[in-house]
This record gives C-alpha cells, structure tokens and sequence, in this order.
C-alpha cells in the first residue's frame, strides 16, 4: 500500500522527444509527447509539441524550447516531473536527454528492438562505454567494455526470415483491426456466484434413535 500510495501522488512522466533536419541541417523540426500512468493505472500517450526549429540544433536550446513552449501552452513544468526521457541514440539526441538530469535517459523501443536481433543473430557485440579511474596516470579514462560476446549464429537467416514473415502477417488490414481490439479490451466487471441449496431437517422417531449402531 506504501508503493501505491506514493505512485499515486508522486508526479511521474516519461518525456520523449525527436528532431529531424533538411537542406543541410538548415531547416529543422522538433517534436515531443510524454507517457505516464494515470491514477485509474491505464497508460496514455500525449503529443505535445511540434514545431519548426531552423538553424543551430545545440542541446541546451533545443532543450529549452521543449520545456518552455510546454510550459507556455500547457502549463506543464515537464523538467521537474520527467523521471524517463526517451530519444534515438544519435549524439545530438542524447546530449538533450542527459540536460534532463533526474531523469534515467532510455533509448527509444525501436532501437532497443533492432539492438536484441542483432545480438541475438550474432551480428553485433554488445558494449558499453564506462568511464574508470587510470592506476598508472590518476586520472578518468573512457573504456569500451564488451557484455555480450558476439559470434557465428547458423539459425539467422531462419530467425530473421520468422520474424519478417511476423512483421508481414500483423500487418494485413485484418490482423490490425483485431489488434486495435485487443489493444483496447473491454473488461467485464469480476463476479464471484455464491450457490446455496435448501437442507430439510426431518424429525427422527424416538424409536430410531434408541437403535445401537453396528
């Protein structure tokens, strides 16, 4: 109940955010929407912003138009209540995401997605890049270090092959009309029937009860 009740009043948002360049990188746009849980625990997804952002795409301006036409449309003081902050893992992307500093930056369910079949397949090593202390210079050095080993995966082409053929099946009119179902189900409130059954009492002669039991 502790867990429940500081969920229920803690303010909790998941701020994701994109921006796209033409021309050269001299014609921009910036979008962002945010995700959370709402008190009658069902998730919801908002667009809040798109604009257009023309020249220098620098992490701390692109930040600041995100929280300040949000706050300026919406009211909505997002920097204070993001505890995730979703984008692609392209530099300028995460630079915005990391000046969101009490939020966890999270790349985004696409990416993540792309990342497990290509480890899983064995095309690609996963590595992260940690940041340790040089014993021999005293000093903060950047290491690549490896967590998933790599390697020769002989059912990957057969892998691949399932997965688009999945990708193909749900996409057909059909299956996405059923999944718009599924995705928004009705539930039918939980009632627990209780049978009861009548018991007739009869009076036992005086003679019957005097009988000895063999």
């Amino acid at each position: 109940m502790d867990e429940l009740k500081a969920a229920y009043f803690f303010p909790f948002l998941n701020v994701l955010h994109d921006n796209c360049t033409a021309s050269g990188g001299k014609k921009g746009l910036v979008g962002s929407s945010i995700s959370f849980i709402s008190k009658n625990w069902e998730f919801t997804n908002i667009a809040l912003l798109v604009t257009v952002h023309n020249g220098l795409h620098a992490s701390v301006k692109v930040k600041a138009l995100i929280t300040s036409r949000t706050e300026e449309l919406y009211r909505v003081d997002i920097e204070s209540m993001a505890q995730f902050t979703m984008s692609d893992t392209t530099p300028s992307a995460q630079k915005v995401l990391k000046l969101f500093e009490d939020s966890l930056p999270t790349d985004c369910t696409v990416r993540v997605l792309n990342l497990c079949l290509l480890y899983g397949i064995g095309v690609r090593e996963n590595c992260k890049t940690v940041s340790m202390l040089d014993p021999a210079t005293g000093k903060q050095k950047i290491e690549r270090r490896l967590c998933t080993v790599g390697g020769p995966f002989p059912e990957d082409a057969a892998l691949i092959k399932k997965v688009r053929n999945l990708n193909n099946y749900f996409n057909s009119p059909q299956w996405v009309g059923c999944l718009s179902k599924v995705s928004s189900p009705q539930i039918k409130p939980y009632c627990r029937l209780r049978h009861s059954r009548r018991i007739d009492r009869h009076a036992v002669p005086e003679d019957h009860r005097q009988l000895p039991c063999i």
